[in-house]
Parts: structure tokens; C-alpha cells; sequence
């Protein structure tokens, strides 16, 4: 039991180190594997230039390709 411990712990180290090196952040401050991948996500390849949706035709054609067509995935 000690030694999966163990090796889980270098584990984390090694991982904690690497993301340090690589991205300049500390994992152990963000509880899940999705919070860190999105803070990453809006710190480095996000554009803060997001247009806006100002007019009903710009909207009515988002809307409509959202609406069309079935989205579901089965196994026949």
C-alpha cells in the first residue's frame, strides 16, 4: 500500500512540475482537470475579441443552426 502511495505521489510531483515548466501553473490550484484546462484555455489561446450578436438576422441564423436536424447518437 505504501509504495502505490509512493509512486502515486512522484507521479503528481513529476506532473506538477511539468505543467509548471511548460505553462507557468501551479495544478494544485485548481480542484478538477477541466478547471485547469480552461483557465489555460482562456489564459493562452482565447481572443478576447468576441463579436457580438447585434442584429436579428446575425441571431435568427445562429438560432436556426442550432435547431435543424436530429443530434442524438444511438447504437441500431
Amino acid at each position: 500500500m505504501s509504495i502505490d502511495i509512493n509512486c502515486l505521489y512522484e507521479i503528481l510531483i513529476k506532473a506538477a512540475t511539468s505543467f509548471f515548466l511548460k505553462y507557468n501553473i501551479h495544478i494544485l490550484e485548481y480542484k478538477t482537470i477541466s478547471a485547469l484546462s480552461y483557465r489555460l484555455f482562456l489564459r493562452d489561446y482565447f481572443d478576447k475579441n468576441i463579436p457580438l450578436i447585434n442584429t436579428p438576422s446575425l441571431y435568427n441564423d445562429i438560432k436556426q443552426a442550432y435547431y435543424e436536424g436530429i443530434t442524438e447518437v444511438y447504437i441500431p
